[in-house]
């Protein structure tokens, strides 16, 4: 979100300037037609989600026919950071769960977890079938969605945010001009503390300075090992 931050476009949810209509969602990740009639046209607006594949959710898609950036990253990475998120959140409905544990047994227990209540599915599931269920159908359906690959922003930056320019056909910006903001802007986040970071309408997942931490600590390969040991039947 902080490249089309820096070209100039406005979040949805977020920003004073728009309307979000989020009410009547079964989920709190689905979209829905009453939150596209909300966007003004010829603005410059982006509304960043981790919507999973739903029917209902293609649909309204299909009907407001909005650009669509997928940017997937490993199974593995997207539950560590889901785990950061965890635990510098505590108000999280898991944080509890796992605040007491060592990293390594957090972690697993975070993405394993299961009830009734509100956590029907477990964090592992949901996360596999969210990228799989979504690749599958852009790929029965020829549908024209830009998907990155979100290590590709740590290897090669520049190509990273060429690829979304090109995709938004925007030809006021070239690559380094956005990666010089994008490096000043995180200079300034990573001077602010997390509850700071909230106030200014920055998203938690943007910046957690204990994630490095987490990272650094985690035993990678008995986690990879016990993500797979764990992944749904249907892999």
């Amino acid at each position: 979100e902080e490249i089309l931050y820096n070209i100039g476009y406005v979040d949805l949810s977020t920003s004073p300037l728009r309307f979000f209509d989020n009410r009547n969602l079964k989920n709190n990740h689905d979209i829905s037609e009453e939150m596209f009639n909300k966007i003004p046209k010829g603005k410059y607006t982006f509304l960043k989600l981790h919507t999973h594949y739903s029917q209902r959710n293609l649909e309204v898609i299909l009907k407001f026919s909005p650009k669509v950036i997928i940017s997937k990253r490993s199974l593995r990475d997207a539950l560590i950071s889901r785990y950061c998120h965890v635990i510098s959140d505590k108000n999280h409905r898991h944080h509890n769960l796992v605040k007491n544990l060592s990293y390594d047994e957090g972690f697993k227990k975070s993405i394993i977890i299961n009830n009734e209540t509100d956590t029907p599915e477990r964090p592992l599931d949901y996360f596999y079938n969210w990228t799989k269920d979504w690749l599958k159908i852009i790929e029965e359906k020829k549908l024209n969605y830009l998907i990155l690959d979100f290590d590709e922003i740590k290897s090669d930056k520049f190509e990273y945010i060429k690829k979304i320019l090109n995709y938004l056909n925007i030809t006021e910006y070239s690559p380094q001009d956005i990666i010089f903001k994008l490096d000043k802007n995180l200079k300034e986040i990573e001077k602010n503390s997390l509850g700071k970071n909230f106030n200014n309408f920055i998203k938690p997942k943007t910046f957690n300075k204990k994630s490095n931490e987490i990272k650094q600590s985690l035993n990678l390969k008995e986690i990879e090992s016990f993500i797979k040991k764990n992944l749904p039947k249907n892999y």
